[in-house]
C-alpha cells in the first residue's frame, strides 16, 4: 500500500508539472505492468489538461456514459488527444520525443497492462507501432480508425471532440449519446421545443380543439405539459433500453432470457449503485442478423481474443489473488476466534 501510495503520488505530480496546475485533481494515473507511474503516459494526460478546455472533454466523457461503452470510446478519444497533444508539448520539451518511443517500446512488449477491450489494444499497438516507423499486422478496418484518430496539433478542442463523435458515428453506430443529450434538453428546455410526431421516440400527440384549450385553467393546462413531458421521458427510456439490448445483443450474443424474465431479475439485482445497469446471460451464439456483413468474422475474432487476453491476465495473476485470499481469510478466522 506503501509504494502504491507513493507511486500514486509521483504520477500527480508529473500530471501537475504537465498541466502546470497543481490545483487539478487528475481523473485517473497512469502505471506500467508493475504498478510504476509511467512518465510519459501521466505527462499526456497533464499536457491535455493544458493545452486543451478539459472541462469540455469532461462534459464530452459525461456525456458518453449515457452510452454502454463508454468506457471504450474514452479510450480512443484518448489515443486521438495523445497523438495531438506530444506534438504541442513537443516545442517546448524536445525531450518528448524520446520518452515517447521509449513508452511506445513499452507498450509493444507488454510492460504497459493492455486495455480490457480488445479493440482498443489492437489500435494502440497499431498507433504506437507507427510511431516507431514500424510496420503493424492492423487490420484494414483498425487501420482506417487509426488514421482519422492521428489529430493534428492545429485542432482546438471543439475540433476534436467533433472528430470523436464523427468516428463513433461512423464505425461504432450502435446507439448516439449526443441525440440523447439533445433529446433531454429538447424534453425539458423551452428553448429547444421537441416537434410533435417526433420520428426518434414515434409519438403522436393528439391536437385538442381550441375551445377546450379556451375552457382550460391554466393549472389543468399545467398538468396536461408536465404528463405529456412524462410520456416523453418514457418513450425515450423505452427506446434507450431497447437499443442498449440490441447493442449488448449485438456485441456478446443472444440471450438465454427472455426479456420478462430479464426484467424481472433487473429489478431485484440492478438497485442502488447499479441502478440502471443491463444483465445479459448467453452462450455467445449470435443471430443471423448480427453476423450479416464483414462484422461476423471480426466479432467472432474479437471474442477469442479477447478470451486470452483475459486468460493470461488470470492465469498472471492468479499467486497474488490466491495469497491475497488466504491472508484474508486467516484475518477473518482470527477476528472469528477473539470474538468467541
Amino acid at each position: 500500500m506503501e509504494n502504491s501510495n507513493r507511486e500514486k503520488l509521483r504520477a500527480h505530480n508529473i500530471i501537475w508539472n504537465a498541466s502546470d496546475d497543481y490545483s487539478y485533481q487528475p481523473d485517473f494515473e497512469g502505471y506500467d505492468s508493475q504498478g510504476r507511474a509511467t512518465l510519459y503516459g501521466n505527462y499526456i494526460t497533464g499536457a491535455v489538461h493544458k493545452f486543451y478546455d478539459y472541462s469540455i472533454i469532461q462534459e464530452f466523457f459525461a456525456r458518453l456514459k449515457t452510452d454502454p461503452e463508454h468506457a471504450f470510446y474514452e479510450d480512443l478519444t484518448w489515443i486521438g488527444l495523445e497523438n495531438c497533444a506530444f506534438r504541442k508539448g513537443l516545442r517546448e520539451r524536445p525531450v518528448l520525443e524520446n520518452l515517447r518511443r521509449e513508452y511506445s517500446n513499452k507498450v509493444i512488449n507488454r510492460q504497459i497492462p493492455p486495455c480490457y477491450y480488445y479493440l482498443i489494444d489492437e489500435i494502440k499497438m497499431a498507433h504506437f507501432h507507427r510511431v516507431l516507423g514500424e510496420e503493424s499486422e492492423a487490420r484494414e478496418k483498425v487501420a482506417s480508425i487509426l488514421n482519422e484518430l492521428e489529430f493534428d496539433e492545429s485542432l482546438n478542442t471543439e475540433q476534436i471532440i467533433e472528430k470523436v463523435q464523427n468516428i463513433i458515428d461512423t464505425y461504432f453506430a450502435v446507439s448516439n449519446p449526443r441525440y440523447g443529450r439533445n433529446l433531454l434538453s429538447a424534453i425539458f428546455s423551452s428553448k429547444n421545443k421537441l416537434q410533435i410526431g417526433n420520428p426518434f421516440l414515434k409519438l403522436r400527440r393528439a391536437k385538442l380543439p381550441s375551445r377546450s384549450r379556451n375552457n382550460e385553467s391554466s393549472e389543468v393546462r399545467e398538468n396536461k405539459k408536465k404528463e405529456g413531458n412524462k410520456t416523453l421521458w418514457r418513450g425515450f427510456m423505452e427506446y434507450t433500453n431497447k437499443k442498449s439490448r440490441e447493442n449488448i445483443q449485438n456485441l456478446y450474443g443472444n440471450s438465454l432470457l427472455t426479456e420478462a424474465q430479464i426484467q424481472t431479475l433487473e429489478s431485484t439485482l440492478c438497485v442502488d449503485n447499479h441502478k440502471g445497469c443491463h444483465l445479459h446471460f448467453t452462450r455467445g451464439d449470435y443471430s443471423q442478423k448480427s453476423l450479416m456483413g464483414t462484422e461476423a468474422n471480426y466479432r467472432l475474432k474479437a471474442a477469442i481474443d479477447q478470451r486470452e487476453l483475459n486468460r493470461d491476465f488470470f492465469h498472471s495473476n492468479i499467486t497474488i489473488n490466491t495469497n491475497t485470499i488466504i491472508k484474508l481469510t486467516n484475518i477473518i478466522k482470527n477476528t472469528m476466534l477473539v470474538d468467541l
